[in-house]
């Protein structure tokens, strides 16, 4: 869609896949806009006024670390992934990629997004990040708590479904 304004980073994006048929049969095409893998995460998402930030699974609830490495960067995150992402982390902090009906739409957003609309973005990142309760949900210690109590839940539900069998 834009190869002059689009960056891609990680491992293996430029080399055929294993067992692809389509890709012995026609041969492989190599990404123009890929960079290679990205040694300091941070050090290139802070190059970068937006970062794409795609989940593995749309699972309510579930939020890996994509999107806040992109706000400790100082990176406008495009978010795709949890389907109540809105009631996790303020929408005013991200650009949800299910606001936009095709590709060409988004690029066209972001290319209008101006200094003061990007600064928005930035500063609910960042009261976000610092927020107390942010910090005990998603952040070490409280995070640990979470991960700590279901667990706790977990074995106390076998205890109790094998102590009543």
């Amino acid at each position: 869609y834009a190869p002059g304004e689009f960056d891609l980073y990680g491992r293996g994006w430029n080399k055929p896949r294993r067992f692809s048929i389509r890709d012995r049969l026609i041969g492989f095409r190599r990404f123009t806009t890929y960079r290679g893998a990205c040694e300091d995460q941070y050090k290139v998402l802070s190059q970068y006024r937006f970062g794409i930030c795609l989940e593995n699974v749309d699972t309510p609830g579930y939020l890996c670390e994509k999107m806040f490495d992109s706000f400790k960067a100082g990176c406008v995150p495009i978010y795709l992934g949890a389907s109540n992402i809105t009631e996790l982390v303020p929408k005013d902090s991200f650009i949800d990629l299910r606001d936009f009906p095709n590709y060409d739409d988004l690029l066209t957003f972001i290319r209008s997004v101006d200094e003061s609309r990007y600064n928005r973005y930035l500063t609910s990142a960042r009261k976000f990040l610092n927020n107390r309760m942010s910090r005990n949900r998603w952040f070490e210690a409280g995070f640990a708590r979470l991960v700590l109590a279901a667990v706790r839940s977990s074995i106390n539900s076998q205890i109790y479904a094998s102590s009543s069998s």
